[in-house]
């Protein structure tokens, strides 16, 4: 082959693969656009109230815990509580709201009717810089899905985790593509505030803060490290069992104030 005929194969090559790896950059930054609805809960036709657990790794972890929300909730109300968890470990928001339609163990948790539905989403945002606006959306849809049929979502906000020990810890690709991503998504590097931030004025924006409760990070966490794993990311046993606490008395205070809104 002649040297020009081998310059435009070259040139052809370079083309292609910058297409193919802008469509997978593309992808990868860009939120869920399309509202879930080709699935529809089905609502449960007894006394039991049902609560899911689902998002992250928070909430596949949450599986494993001794769970104490049921025992406090039926202790106090006097009603059969039964609570169900389904997580994926390293999920960013886009794929927890992806899993939620699709066949998996979110989907059965979801199957199940929940009253309630406590949502861990985002953090894995805030560790791979995805960006405030990423997330915003992914929630806004996941939230819009759960009034949509009649469930209650509960939030948990973004925590404190050691982000900063998170990204000590990645080897050295994984730290320039982290700050490749912060200069595509404009995310700082301790961002937790500003995704906090966001999911508030999301919530104000979209008219949902009435209808979805929220656990602040200030209402479990410590000053220090003592509801955490050994890695400063996950919660330990004591971590759940604090925010178990937290979130049935959440429930436990809504379910009071829907009733006596009924009364009236």
């Amino acid at each position: 082959m002649s040297k020009r005929i081998w310059i435009w194969i070259g040139l052809l090559v370079i083309i292609s693969a910058s297409i193919y790896v802008y469509g997978k950059a593309y992808d990868y930054y860009t939120p869920a656009q399309t509202p879930l609805t080709s699935y529809r809960v089905h609502h449960h036709h007894d006394d039991t109230l049902r609560i899911a657990y689902i998002g992250d790794s928070w909430a596949f972890f949450h599986q494993r815990h001794s769970c104490q929300i049921e025992p406090i909730i039926s202790d106090s109300l006097h009603i059969s509580v039964k609570i169900m968890s389904a997580g994926a470990c390293g999920a960013p928001s886009k794929c927890v709201f992806s899993r939620m339609g699709a066949d998996g163990m979110i989907r059965k948790t979801l199957d199940n009717a929940p009253d309630y539905c406590i949502l861990s989403a985002g953090i894995n945002d805030t560790q791979l810089k995805l960006g405030k606006d990423y997330y915003k959306q992914n929630m806004k849809l996941m939230i819009r899905f759960f009034l949509e049929n009649g469930i209650t979502p509960i939030v948990i906000e973004i925590p404190d985790y050691d982000i900063h020990k998170q990204y000590k810890e990645l080897k050295l690709p994984k730290k320039i593509f982290r700050w490749i991503s912060m200069g595509i998504t404009k995310c700082s590097m301790d961002c937790l505030d500003e995704f906090r931030q966001t999911l508030n004025m999301m919530l104000i924006e979209e008219n949902y803060h009435h209808q979805t409760l929220i656990l602040r990070k200030t209402a479990w966490e410590t000053t220090n490290w003592g509801l955490y794993m050994k890695d400063r990311l996950h919660p330990n046993d004591d971590g759940y069992a604090v925010m178990d606490t937290c979130l049935a008395n959440m429930i436990i205070q809504h379910i009071k104030k829907t009733r006596e809104e009924q009364k009236k």
